[in-house]
């Protein structure tokens, strides 16, 4: 059997773990919670790992690396990847393979997977059609991979590999992009705190029944995204974008 270990911020990836889990019926480990907890045991399994993971411009985001690295993983050391993303992976593979070393892990390949844009503090979200023809495709593309780890295949993938997005843009996009102070409140909010609950690095405080953003940001869109009442901007750049979070659905 497989361990499913999974960070999520609007669903997509979360969504990609729970078709794995489907095809070779094992349990999905939230990374998100863990890390919201401070959770820091070590996990054991003698089964394989596969993370399951979205992708932040064209690299493996910093919380799940932050993760992997702070984690004392016990028994067997074999790593899987499927990453989420809207186009392609950049050279993201390059620099999972340097985890893995770092890591004792054994690389069992990484596989990219398109589903539809959930990065609305920068882009459109795409309407609901698409969303739809995004999923389909992917389902049937996550069942595949699953089935590859099954039967102990190495997984590949055939996105191009840009080395120059993930090597100069990703910096730069932690630099200019993740800026938690951006994000506020109309008054749509009701006070429900749900924000607070789902961010996964604690940020978000409730101060006079308003939500207040800390310094510690990751730009996961899951407070955004998931708002009951869309009460949430950041900035301008938000304002009239259509919201997008994958819910549970059919498999």
């Amino acid at each position: 059997m497989i361990m499913i270990i999974c960070f999520s911020g609007t669903g997509n990836s979360m969504h990609a773990a729970k078709v794995v889990a489907s095809i070779i019926d094992d349990e999905i480990v939230s990374m998100n919670e863990l890390i919201r907890k401070k959770n820091r045991e070590p996990i054991r399994t003698d089964r394989p790992l596969v993370f399951v993971s979205p992708v932040y411009a064209w690299d493996l985001p910093r919380i799940v690396q932050d993760f992997i690295m702070k984690t004392n993983f016990k028994g067997n050391k074999d790593a899987y990847f499927i990453l989420t993303c809207d186009s392609e992976p950049g050279s993201s593979e390059r620099y999972i393979k340097k985890l893995c070393v770092q890591k004792g892990f054994t690389y069992r390949g990484m596989a990219s997977v398109c589903m539809p844009e959930n990065l609305l503090t920068m882009f459109d979200i795409d309407d609901e059609q698409t969303c739809k023809k995004k999923i389909a495709a992917a389902d049937k593309r996550v069942k595949g991979l699953a089935e590859a780890i099954l039967d102990g295949c190495i997984l590949s993938d055939d996105k191009p590999r840009n080395i120059f997005k993930s090597a100069v843009v990703n910096p730069l996009f932690y630099r200019f992009c993740v800026k938690p102070q951006k994000f506020r409140t109309t008054d749509k909010c009701t006070s429900c705190g749900k924000c607070t609950e789902n961010c996964p690095l604690n940020n978000i405080k409730m101060v006079s029944g308003r939500p207040v953003w800390g310094k510690e940001c990751t730009l996961c869109m899951s407070c955004i995204a998931r708002c009951p009442v869309e009460a949430i901007e950041y900035g301008k750049k938000t304002e009239g974008r259509r919201r997008y979070h994958l819910e549970d659905r059919d498999l």
